[in-house]
């Protein structure tokens, strides 16, 4: 028996779709939802959020800042949850205050990116 040639146009529809099956993997690899330990209580669906497209617009330190005795630091927070420094309805900055002054604001200054609360806080598909 012999072996089964494919035809060029099923080779070519074949690499097409692996193709595409890899690019929408790759791309939503990124693609996760703000999340921290402190939030038990969720009163609005999680926020998606593309980390990639993010690091190419700021300086990691403009989200993952880090104060040592009230100075900003050269460093940042990065793997620190924000909950570690800004707590649930307590502090200087409360920590649904913190995510929606540093979201929020960063979007209206650069006016790009949601800023309302279904914006954000939209049902996933």
């Amino acid at each position: 028996m012999s072996p089964k040639i494919f035809s060029s146009a099923a080779i070519a529809v074949l690499v097409i779709a692996g193709l595409v099956f890899a690019g929408v993997a790759l791309s939503s690899s990124t693609v996760s939802t703000v999340s921290d330990s402190a939030f038990s209580n969720h009163k609005r669906p999680k926020v998606a959020f593309d980390h990639s497209a993010h690091e190419a617009l700021a300086d990691c330190n403009a989200c993952h800042h880090l104060y040592e005795d009230g100075v900003l630091s050269d460093y940042d927070s990065a793997g620190t949850e924000c909950s570690e420094c800004h707590e649930v309805g307590q502090g200087p900055v409360p920590l649904v205050i913190a995510y929606h002054r540093q979201c929020k604001g960063c979007h209206e200054d650069e006016k790009a990116g949601p800023v309302t609360c279904a914006q954000c806080h939209n049902v996933p598909r």
